[in-house]
Order: structure tokens, then sequence, then C-alpha cells
């Protein structure tokens, strides 16, 4: 049974591409390789939403035990490709903007 989920968009104009990686596994990160389709792109931003466990949720006392954490983009370029470690049990947002 695959334990990674993906779906893409790319914006009408083509420049932009946003995909959203499921890591399902509770126990084990993946390591996910990528092919944007662009010849050369950069990465806008990486946002995550995970926990240490999956029974873990936010509470009206603590509301914001579990948070999406946002990495903005580090603009390298890159050559089509680029290789991103998922946490166990997340869900991570790539958007990706072709140069």
């Amino acid at each position: 049974m695959p334990y990674i989920d993906a779906a893409a968009y790319r914006t009408k104009d083509g420049k932009k591409l946003t995909v959203f990686l499921i890591n399902r596994d509770v126990k084990r990160s993946a390591s996910v390789a990528m092919n944007t389709g662009f010849d050369s792109f950069g990465i806008e931003s990486i946002t995550t939403l995970t926990a240490d466990s999956y029974k873990d949720e936010n509470t009206p006392e603590k509301p914001d035990n579990i948070i999406p954490t946002k990495k903005t983009g580090d603009n390298a370029q890159r050559n089509g490709s680029f290789t991103l470690v998922l946490p166990k049990h997340s869900l991570t947002e790539i958007d990706a903007v072709s140069d």
C-alpha cells in the first residue's frame, strides 16, 4: 500500500506549480523526488503540517499544539527536479515558480 498521496496544479500562465504531498506513514519519514516540468525554477515556499503523534490535536487549552511551519523560498535555481524529505504523518505544500 503506498503511503504517499500527491496532488498538483499549475497556474493558467504555467509559471507557478503547487504540489500537495501527504505522507500517511505514522512511523517513518519519506524521501520524495519531484520533477516540476520546468527547465529552471525556484522554490517560493514549503509549508508542512505535522505532529509527534497522529493522535495529537488542537484544543481550546492548546490551540497552537499543531501549526503549519512555513519556509520561504531559497531562490536557488534548479534544473527541473529536486528531492524533499517528508516527515512522518504529514501534509506538505510546495510552491515552485519557473524562471
